[in-house]
């Protein structure tokens, strides 16, 4: 392979900010967050589905008990500390890692 045919097969690295909210059980706020309550639902059944086991959130985006506790689950299965049911930063990280993660081997020239 010649330089020239490396650069063009190479592929650029891309870095992207997203706003995301933080999503705290029990604020009264939570409707203005509906669709990212939803996208959280969503990707803790997809992990349930890839695993297995029984998937058990409505995908409604209303952040109750269920949610709060598949969120703490979560937490805690991946290490985070200081697990509280919310989605912050770290939780937020951690699920989009997971849910579209990057096979670093497939993308190597």
């Amino acid at each position: 392979m010649t330089e020239s045919s490396a650069e063009v097969a190479a592929i650029p690295t891309v870095q992207i900010t997203l706003r995301l909210p933080i999503l705290n059980p029990g604020d009264t706020d939570m409707v203005s967050h509906v669709a990212a309550i939803s996208h959280v639902q969503h990707m803790l059944n997809d992990f349930d589905r890839w695993a297995g086991r029984e998937v058990l959130l409505n995908e409604t985006g209303e952040y109750g008990d269920p949610t709060r506790d598949r969120v703490l689950q979560f937490q805690e299965d991946n290490h985070i500390s200081g697990p509280t049911g919310g989605v912050e930063v770290r939780t937020w990280k951690a699920l989009l890692q997971k849910w579209l993660p990057v096979d670093e081997a497939s993308t190597a020239g």
